[in-house]
């Protein structure tokens, strides 16, 4: 496979589902490890940044509920490297979460803007108990400052229950941000629903990506929903959320994470989804999950996706049989 731009290859649609229906995770090498073997400490949550040869990625370690500082809790970026066919990390920068006074942080975002590094992050706000999306910027990839945060997209100015997971694709001229959106109808218990300051994990809302637009020198403009969940009782007709787009020869592919319950919202499962356009989507998988881990719970999530060393490379976050999560990497 050989690279056209950034997020791009030169392979078509169905070549790339063939592979990834030969994909096994049991042979992928583990490149990030949770602090225990127990259920409730996870690690992962990849987000891929490339410039040039070198290749960066967000992440985000957790502990359980009730373990101090528990939740999300410590998130950070790692410069990646190859040794002797193994890939290493370094973390060149970490926030934790009580500098954003907040009950947990999720996937973070790295985008280069001009001569610009932003850096989007997706907490939740401690004054409404909603996920909303920030930026920071810096001159470098080890400089950014929380104090300097900006809003972005919150649940007040999208007009939803919350927003997280930042991902952002670029095409031409226009920059695209697709998010977790928490999709709720009229909310009868506002207490019920926020109280445990994560609403996707209640029957309250379902999981849909949702997605902003920018132009050059332009602020992010909100567009409202564009991959949701049915309601036909399919294996993800709770959470359809968007993790990374490649670009290929026919269009384009997105991996996804899904479930069929609230009550899997930790647990999700990656499915495959095209498009022509960026705005409307086909998922390919409707009946089943495209790849499931050997785990209890099957789940395997946050798929993202580089180049490196002119081959194609998966990174995500995956359930061990012990109930923690830890990160791995795929290669074609």
């Amino acid at each position: 496979m050989s690279k056209i731009g950034e997020k791009s290859l030169q392979v078509s649609t169905h070549s790339l589902m063939e592979l990834i229906k030969a994909w096994d995770p049991a042979k992928d090498q583990m490149f990030l490890e949770p602090e225990a073997n127990e259920a409730g400490y996870w690690i992962g949550c990849p987000g891929v940044f490339q410039e040039g040869p070198n290749t960066y990625i967000t992440y985000r370690r957790r502990r359980p509920r009730g373990l101090s500082p528990d939740r999300g809790w410590h998130c950070g970026i790692l410069e990646i490297s190859e040794s002797n066919g193994k890939v290493e990390s370094k973390e060149i920068w970490s926030i934790n979460k009580e500098q954003l006074k907040s009950a947990s942080m999720e996937r973070f975002a790295i985008h280069k803007r001009g001569d610009t590094y932003e850096l989007y992050i997706s907490y939740v706000d401690a004054a409404d108990d909603r996920w909303r999306v920030d930026v920071m910027e810096s001159d470098n990839l080890t400089g950014f400052d929380p104090a300097k945060r900006k809003a972005v997209l919150t649940a007040d100015s999208t007009k939803t229950e919350g927003v997280k997971d930042p991902y952002i694709y670029v095409e031409g001229d226009k920059e695209y941000m697709f998010l977790s959106v928490a999709q709720s109808g009229a909310i009868d218990n506002r207490d019920a629903a926020h109280g445990t300051q994560d609403i996707f994990n209640t029957e309250y809302a379902k999981s849909a990506t949702g997605y902003a637009t920018r132009t050059t020198g332009g602020d992010w403009q909100w567009q409202g929903y564009t991959l949701s969940p049915d309601s036909s009782g399919t294996w993800d007709s709770n959470t359809r959320r968007i993790n990374s787009i490649v670009k290929l020869s026919d269009g384009y592919l997105a991996f996804y994470d899904g479930k069929d319950s609230f009550e899997g919202n930790y647990e999700e499962f990656t499915g495959l989804a095209t498009s022509k356009d960026l705005k409307s989507w086909k998922v390919e998988t409707p009946d089943a999950p495209a790849i499931l881990s050997d785990s209890p719970t099957g789940s395997l999530r946050y798929v993202d996706f580089g180049i490196m060393n002119g081959e194609l490379v998966l990174f995500y976050e995956i359930t061990r049989p012990d109930g923690s999560h830890e990160a791995r990497i795929h290669r074609f």
